[in-house]
């Protein structure tokens, strides 16, 4: 929950900040005096710094520790659970992010990294109206599972949701099993700028890439 994570951080810099308008913050339960003695630490270090400090701080972070991702925290997220000590060597990286990373010129070099050094197992590419909570067509996602070993001509299976208009309409294309494609990543080297175009490889690929 975002509001509850970087609000509260917010929060602690800003104590007097009216936080009422955040519909799903929760407040901190009551804590046994030693644990509210390292919070109230914690809460001392954070209060000197102003949100503009930090948002300098993470941008140039970012910039020097995942320059193929910088553009976006989500992006960020993806690398550092693949790439980082987070998951283990042959291990299995299962996320839900924003789909610009598949498709947009911003992402390729993180694109070409994700293809050479991992194997796509599965995705569940939800496109907009995801959920219910969220309308509109601003927020696109997709779902999707990758191991850290490149296992070649590999063919993940790819459920192709974003025509569904609702929550519900999504959840009943995939259940009825339409729309899914099979395709090896490998494949996506051949389409420009290397997209995730999972339902594109028919018309890019050749006998070289997946037999």
């Amino acid at each position: 929950m975002v509001e509850n994570s970087l609000g509260r951080l917010w929060y602690e810099g800003y104590p007097d900040f009216d936080k009422s308008q955040w519909k799903y913050y929760l407040d901190e339960a009551e804590q046994e005096p030693e644990v509210e003695a390292q919070l109230q630490k914690i809460r001392a270090e954070y209060s000197s710094i102003r949100p503009e400090e930090m948002g300098n701080n993470l941008s140039n972070y970012t910039k020097k520790c995942f320059p193929d991702a910088k553009t976006d925290l989500f992006a960020v997220f993806i690398e550092k659970c693949r790439i980082r000590m987070m998951l283990k060597e042959k291990g299995y990286q299962s996320m839900i992010t924003q789909h610009a990373w598949m498709f947009l010129s911003k992402y390729v070099k993180l694109r070409e990294r994700v293809i050479s050094t991992s194997t796509i197992i599965n995705m569940a590419h939800l496109g907009p109206r995801a959920f219910e909570d969220i309308a509109g067509e601003v927020v696109q996602t997709t779902a999707f599972v990758t191991r850290k070993i490149k296992m070649g001509q590999y063919k993940g299976t790819y459920a192709r949701l974003v025509d569904g208009t609702s929550q519900e309409e999504k959840e009943n294309l995939f259940l009825s099993g339409s729309e899914r494609f099979v395709s090896c990543q490998d494949s996506f080297e051949s389409i420009p700028d290397s997209l995730i175009g999972y339902h594109l490889t028919m018309y890019f690929t050749s006998s070289d890439y997946c037999p």
